[in-house]
């Protein structure tokens, strides 16, 4: 596999040509990007159900969750993979399931109902690093 990294890169009309400097600056830009998109939309002023007027009856539909199905979603989580923006672990995810299964079904189903979700769901951690690439 070849890659073709940048030697150079024009910023602000200021040329990078340190590759740590364009890897940090690469950085910048995608760990910004969210914030600048969510924050040039503006919010809408009138439900989610009025955009749809027109509805088709052979759309997508989403049928209503269970805790049941909540709860085997939580089993089939790879535990050794990284925590979620609250750092709450699989391990505990899957040891509260019970408890947390009926709250996250009256969300989700609310959800999908009003066609709103909740900000707090809408946040993700993203973390980037580097790989060694064999070439």
């Amino acid at each position: 596999m070849n890659f073709n990294l940048p030697s150079k890169l024009l910023k602000d009309g200021n040329e990078i040509n340190n590759s740590t400097d364009i890897a940090n600056t690469f950085n910048d830009f995608f760990t910004h990007v969210s914030h600048n998109l969510v924050t040039s939309v503006p919010i809408a002023n009138r439900p989610a159900m009025s955009y749809m007027q027109n509805r088709q009856s052979n759309s997508i539909y989403l049928s209503p969750t269970s805790s049941n199905e909540i709860e085997k979603e939580i089993d089939k989580l790879n535990s050794s993979k990284a925590t979620g923006h609250y750092s709450i672990r699989i391990t505990i995810l899957k040891l509260l399931k019970t408890f947390i299964s009926k709250p996250l079904e009256y969300i989700f189903n609310c959800s999908l109902l009003t066609g709103v979700v909740p900000n707090k769901f809408k946040i993700a951690r993203v973390i980037l690093f580097s790989k060694n690439v064999l070439i």
